[in-house]
């Protein structure tokens, strides 16, 4: 009997183990999936949201180094702007902008992050600010 008692609560203890563990996975998720919907949201950096941190964080999260640019844009949304050249397609986000009703403001400093495509994969990023 004492046997089945401690089997019992082996199993318990065991199943309980395995339900924080993935219930701790699955808010790491929730948690990526919000920040990348907050760099969304902040269409032209005039919420304050975007960052160059925020950047490199979900770069870093998803791992688009050297991934294709549709990867790209199901994590960072529609570039403010699109350069392409030759050889290269750029991605411009722009945050940290002067903006007025969510609008920036003409002439107004304004940073953004630069994302260069060669051959479709993901190659470098620039951070400026003017």
């Amino acid at each position: 009997m004492n046997s089945l008692v401690i089997l019992f609560y082996l199993l318990l203890c065991c199943c309980n183990g395995n339900e924080t563990n993935s219930n701790s996975v699955y808010n790491k998720v929730e948690q990526t999936n919000v920040v990348m919907n907050e760099w969304k949201k902040d269409k032209n950096g005039c919420l304050k949201i975007r960052n160059k941190k925020l950047a490199e964080t979900l770069l870093q999260k998803y791992n688009l180094r050297n991934r294709t640019q549709s990867e790209f844009l199901k994590v960072f949304g529609v570039a403010n702007e699109k350069k392409a050249s030759d050889n290269q397609q750029i991605l411009v986000y722009y945050f940290d902008s002067v903006c007025n009703e969510n609008e920036l403001v003409k002439g107004g400093d304004k940073c953004y992050a630069q994302f260069y495509f060669e051959k479709d994969s993901l190659k470098k990023e620039i951070f400026l600010c003017e």
